[in-house]
Formats: C-alpha cells, sequence, structure tokens
C-alpha cells in the first residue's frame, strides 16, 4: 500500500448510558479519546514536518458549513511543505441505538492537511455541533507544535430583537 492509499481497521464497541438529551455536554468516551489520540499524531506530524503553527479556519451559515483554510508556518515564518507528510488518523463515529452509545472505530492513512482538516471537524463537531444552522459561526483550531498545544477559538453568529413598547 502506498502512502497515499487508505487503510481500514474497524472495531465496534457498545456501552449501555442514559439516553442523549438536548444539550449534552459530554458525548461518548471513544469520541474525545479519538481527538486526544489524534491530537498527539498532529502534533507529531507537523514538528516532523518543521511546522511550528498550524491553523485551520472553519465558517458555517444557513444549515451549510465546512473547513475554510489550512495555513501552516515554520519557525522563520516560512510556509515548510507537508504534502509529502502522512498520518495514520483515528475516525470514531458514535450513536445512540436501543439505549445505549455505540461506536465505531477505524484507522486511515492521510496526507497531514487532509488530517488536520479532519481534526479541526471533528473537534467542532463535538464541542461546537451544529454551528453551521441559522445565522452560524466561524472560529480556528490553533496547534502551537512549539508548546504542544491545540486550541479551539469558536464565535457563534446570532440575530438579535430589541423590542420596545410606546404608548402615544
Amino acid at each position: 500500500m502506498n502512502a497515499l492509499e487508505s487503510s481500514s481497521n474497524t472495531s465496534p464497541t457498545a456501552s449501555p448510558t442514559t439516553p442523549p438529551t438536548e444539550g449534552a455536554d459530554d458525548p461518548p468516551s471513544p469520541l474525545r479519546a479519538a481527538l486526544a489520540e489524534n491530537k498527539l499524531r498532529l502534533l507529531t506530524a507537523l514538528r516532523e514536518a518543521g511546522v511550528h503553527c498550524a491553523t485551520i479556519s472553519y465558517f458555517g451559515e444557513g444549515d451549510s458549513g465546512s473547513i475554510q483554510h489550512v495555513d501552516v508556518s515554520g519557525a522563520d515564518g516560512s510556509k515548510p511543505d507537508v504534502s509529502r507528510h502522512c498520518v495514520i488518523y483515528l475516525h470514531c463515529n458514535g450513536w445512540f441505538l436501543r439505549g445505549q452509545w455505540t461506536s465505531e472505530t477505524r484507522t486511515e492513512e492521510l496526507r497531514l492537511e487532509d488530517a488536520l482538516r479532519a481534526f479541526a471537524d471533528d473537534a467542532v463537531t463535538l464541542h461546537h455541533d451544529g454551528y453551521e444552522n441559522n445565522d452560524g459561526g466561524s472560529g480556528e483550531v490553533i496547534f502551537d507544535c512549539v508548546a504542544g498545544t491545540v486550541r479551539l477559538e469558536h464565535v457563534n453568529y446570532y440575530t438579535e430583537s430589541d423590542c420596545t413598547d410606546t404608548d402615544l
């Protein structure tokens, strides 16, 4: 298999839990675990590629949203070529069925830029699911490879109304 072909290993798991509720903050732990593992894998791959900072921007409104741009920079402000670098990315999909959370985990070898896009999409879905609805939202996922940190900066857009009632 060459570096750009995908490999897939799946392993379904199930765990009993309470049904999901509107606004639940705690998704099943396999989703959080996959994100944490991918964070480590991506920080390592970015450092190996000479990247000091990576920023992934996203935007959505009117029921449509997507990753807009991936930007990487090196120590001197240069743009390292990440096109030849790949990473094994851990995908985790979960759903609630018959009273329990079920999840499926699989791995896939992705180009580094594609893996950054997937990570940002997973992080935004985990923390701001539905950001693309109505007036929408936008933000950035920022990898600081020197400090070893990843930060999600998110903005929700909304329409505000101010109603006044005056007797004339």
